[in-house]
């Protein structure tokens, strides 16, 4: 698999902590060498390829680790809101696993329900 860490600034301070993994058949660590922003969700539409076709997302509030404290620069156990969340392409297979840790007050989220049968 292929780990990529990253964080996302906001007027010069962290206020973002993105982990995605992905298995190597789906991106390889020379894939990010070459225009590589730091979304993996923009590099793998841009490319096309595998077709993207969902996303399920769990949303909680949690204590912050110690290395996610790190990065983010705050107090471990402070509370963020983190997303987990599973990518998966047109035939259904999960083609990325992504925890993304958010500082409360940075960011907005809209959630849309689908009501009734799936």
């Amino acid at each position: 698999v292929v780990r990529i860490a990253r964080v996302i600034l906001a007027e010069n301070r962290p206020v973002a902590y993105l982990v995605d993994i992905l298995p190597q058949d789906v991106l390889t660590p020379a894939d990010l060498q070459e225009g590589f922003t730091g979304s993996v969700l923009d590099l793998l539409l841009k490319r096309g390829t595998p077709e993207l076709a969902n996303s399920v997302a769990e949303i909680q509030a949690v204590a912050a680790s110690a290395e996610i404290a790190r990065a983010l620069q705050i107090q471990r156990g402070d509370v963020l809101l983190m997303l987990k969340s599973q990518l998966s392409d047109s035939s259904g297979k999960i083609v990325d696993h992504s925890l993304s840790y958010f500082l409360p007050g940075y960011f907005r989220f809209h959630v849309v329900r689908r009501v009734g049968k799936a």
